[in-house]
């Protein structure tokens, strides 16, 4: 999400389109999504039609420590 910068929720991106972006399957997309929002690094916006996601605030503090902590 922060690659694509879906980090506003007018920026969010179609579940459909994620799906097809991280290669997983329904199920497995699922649980992740429910983990990452349990723990508040992502949010979801629900239309009528359509369900979206984008990474929060906190989600990108979250990413940016983790990736500051491979890198060092």
């Amino acid at each position: 999400l922060s690659e694509k910068d879906a980090d506003v929720p007018f920026k969010a991106i179609k579940n459909s389109e994620l799906i097809k972006l991280v290669n997983l399957t329904k199920f497995k997309h699922s649980k992740v999504l429910n983990r990452l929002q349990a723990m508040q690094f992502i949010d979801e916006i629900k239309n009528e039609r359509v369900s979206k996601v984008f990474i929060t605030p906190f989600g990108m503090k979250a990413l940016q420590k983790s990736l500051k902590g491979v890198s060092e």
